[in-house]
């Protein structure tokens, strides 16, 4: 729904949208890190947290560096589309935004159904 948005939205719009979307990924990652910690055994409870937290590190630095360079594209191509036109620089960022966002929709789509399709971790002997 955020790539949906567009200059007509309603400040209460963005932040309906902003707020479900922060909810989300908090239960996810809540319910993601309760998953990893159940499949380790008790003494490598360290490992298994420091290895939590650098792919969440990793993973949040390569996103943005990733969707700000498909931004960054997106947006040229939509202003070269749109070049001479009135309020172009505008129109192209919302496009752009509207692209990254529905790019971000279907990773996250993938992402459900690898969660959903995949495998359950095995029990390990001695883990909660």
């Amino acid at each position: 729904m955020m790539g949906l948005l567009d200059a007509e939205s309603s400040l209460a719009e963005v932040a309906l949208w902003v707020s479900l979307t922060g909810t989300g990924n908090g239960l996810v990652q809540a319910a993601c890190y309760s998953l990893v910690m159940k499949s380790v055994n008790p003494e490598r409870f360290g490992t298994a947290g420091a290895m939590i937290s650098l792919t969440q590190a990793l993973g949040s630095i390569s996103a943005i560096v990733i969707i700000g360079g498909i931004f960054a594209a997106r947006g040229d191509h939509h202003l070269a589309q749109l070049a001479g036109s009135v309020g172009a620089e505008a129109t192209a960022f919302l496009k752009a935004y509207r692209d990254v966002f529905m790019i971000g929709a279907a990773v996250g789509v993938v992402g459900a159904l690898v969660a959903a399709l995949g495998r359950p971790p095995a029990t390990v002997p001695g883990s909660r």
